[in-house]
């Protein structure tokens, strides 16, 4: 019995399990839109604009010649990060079938001196969940009456 401990004992360590990656848009396609919209707050607060825009530009709908369509909001993603601090936290407060085919999500999203609203619209094409439009916005008015 003393043997069989002591085998057990001195036996390798078991590899330890491979660190988790952050999702990728290959990972985030999936039946749930609100994978992608999760996905990008994320690598915005952790990895900052670059990833964040990787993750949007890769699950934009497919459109012919359109190329990156998510670059047009870098100077206000930026711009919004240097007024208002990191993004910190994030909250869908709203989630509205079109149909079977699109979705509207708005989120709050909390940086360390102010919250923004975010709206994404999703399509369910034959890749999988997509994002047809979306927006941002910190100024008070329809934007924020009509969440």
């Amino acid at each position: 019995m003393l043997i069989a401990t002591l085998a057990l004992l001195s036996a390798a360590p078991a590899e330890a399990a491979p660190a988790p990656q952050p999702e990728t848009f290959a990972t985030v396609r999936a039946e749930d839109p609100e994978r992608l919209a999760e996905a990008f707050f994320s690598a915005w607060s952790s990895s900052g604009t670059d990833a964040a825009l990787e993750i949007v530009n890769n699950g934009f709908a497919a459109v012919a010649g359109a190329g990156a369509p998510a670059e047009r909001f870098r100077p206000n993603m930026e711009a919004a990060v240097r007024a208002y601090g990191k993004v910190q936290k994030w909250e869908k407060i709203k989630s509205e079938p079109l149909g079977t085919l699109l979705r509207r999500d708005t989120y709050l999203v909390q940086h360390a001196h102010f919250v923004t609203i975010w709206k994404f619209v999703f399509g369910n094409t034959d890749e999988g969940w997509v994002i047809q439009y979306w927006e941002f916005s910190d100024q008070f008015g329809e934007n924020w009456v009509a969440l």
